[in-house]
């Protein structure tokens, strides 16, 4: 079997493929005070609960948007008496060309969520969508061009830095209000914070489809799933989209 790790800035996700059956999925916070021995506690942990054992993996692959936290997770597979992980970064094989400066300034997480969508889901042009701890948009042309994307702060992010820069903002659910006028703060907050997202990722879609033409939207991340309610601009979600395209990068490396 097939041990994938996203790394992201927020929780690291873990995934389990039998051939290209994805069995079993786990996450945990990303915390950089985390020893690599916590991690390796949590790692097994993750295994035993989907009755497995080191034993069972026959290869690790690792994509990782927060660099300091991936000598960690390295040592902490190594300290599980799992296979030596590749890491998805320059040198690996993506079958994408790549039109990005510098190609090593675009993390693995992109990359993989690139792969997927390409070869997954037909040929086309492609722009997914990540709703995560930053939104972020990526653009693979029809025939296998990664053509860049954009970076735009997370609904979360925006969240925590009203709640931290003005002292009469409450920290509120992200949950859409019926309405968008608010007749209450939590209201008000509501809608500015999840319409006014809503409307930033419509506004980039357009700008970019007038770039390139029509094109599929693939969403993943987090948040895909409430945004989804939202919008009808998303043609497929899929959660695990970094690790279907990491279990893809391992095929083309191996």
């Amino acid at each position: 079997m097939l041990m994938t790790i996203d790394i992201g800035n927020t929780q690291i996700v873990f995934g389990i493929f039998a051939g290209e059956r994805l069995r079993a999925t786990w996450c945990l916070a990303s915390d950089l005070h985390r020893t690599a021995d916590e991690y390796a506690m949590f790692i097994e942990h993750g295994l035993r609960r989907h009755s497995l054992g080191p034993q069972d993996i026959c290869a690790t692959i690792i994509a990782t948007a927060s660099p300091y936290l991936l000598t960690t997770i390295e040592a902490a597979t190594e300290q599980c008496a799992l296979p030596a992980p590749i890491v998805v970064g320059p040198g690996i094989k993506t079958r994408l060309r790549i039109r990005f400066e510098p190609p090593t300034d675009l993390s693995g997480d992109r990359i993989a969520n690139s792969v997927a969508a390409h070869f997954l889901y037909g040929q086309a042009p492609t722009i997914i969508v990540d709703f995560g701890t930053a939104t972020v948009f990526d653009v693979v042309s029809a025939n296998g061009e990664y053509l860049g994307g954009v970076l735009t702060p997370g609904v979360r992010i925006a969240a925590d830095a009203l709640v931290s820069k003005a002292s009469r903002i409450p920290r509120v659910d992200l949950t859409a209000p019926a309405q968008v006028i608010g007749r209450t703060t939590v209201q008000a907050l509501q809608a500015g914070l999840l319409y006014g997202h809503v409307d930033l990722f419509t506004g980039i879609l357009q700008r970019i489809k007038a770039e390139i033409g029509p094109a599929k939207v693939i969403a993943t991340g987090s948040d895909a799933r409430q945004f989804a309610a939202l919008t009808d601009q998303l043609d497929h979600i899929e959660p695990h989209l970094t690790l279907q395209g990491l279990r893809l990068l391992y095929q083309f490396n191996s």
